[in-house]
């Protein structure tokens, strides 16, 4: 038996896409799952995922194919950086290496913007993924330095 490819068509046969909320529900009862119950659950890196015909989607993935017609190529981003806020107006189709750029890191910043960090000695840190950008006495100096590089890179947040 070969591998079905899901299609919009099919998506939309299945389920009710919401996108103000960013939610997906079964549109009719099949065993466990009841019409109108919210589809799928969050997997371990925190992401919303959803089975359908056998294999596991990733909801923003899913929400993509729903409204836009096609399966993404390439990386779909949360730009809240929110892995479970899959409302469509929050998802943007992006390369991966763009996607590695605007990634949250693990330690929340205390500067609030991706890339500038306090560093241990005390001085700003600013780096662009794995690119170092340089250690700052100033805030400001080090947002200029991250923003400089992503205006290199034709970078938008």
């Amino acid at each position: 038996m070969t591998a079905r490819i899901l299609t919009q068509a099919r998506l939309k046969e299945l389920l009710h896409y919401d996108a103000e909320t960013g939610i997906f529900t079964w549109k009719e009862s099949r065993g466990s799952i009841k019409e109108g119950r919210i589809a799928g659950t969050v997997g371990a890196k925190g992401y919303h995922q959803i089975g359908v015909d056998g294999a596991r989607h990733y909801a923003h993935r899913l929400a993509w194919l729903f409204i836009n017609g096609d399966y993404p190529v390439n990386d779909i981003d949360h730009i809240n950086h929110n892995r479970l806020d899959n409302r469509i107006s929050n998802l943007r189709h992006i390369t991966r290496s763009m996607n590695l750029v605007n990634r949250d890191h693990k330690h929340a910043s205390i500067s609030r913007l991706v890339g500038v960090n306090i560093f241990r000695n005390g001085k700003w840190h600013a780096r662009m993924h794995k690119r170092h950008l340089g250690y700052f006495v100033e805030w400001w100096d080090a947002v200029c330095a991250r923003k400089s590089e992503e205006s290199k890179f034709k970078f938008e947040v």
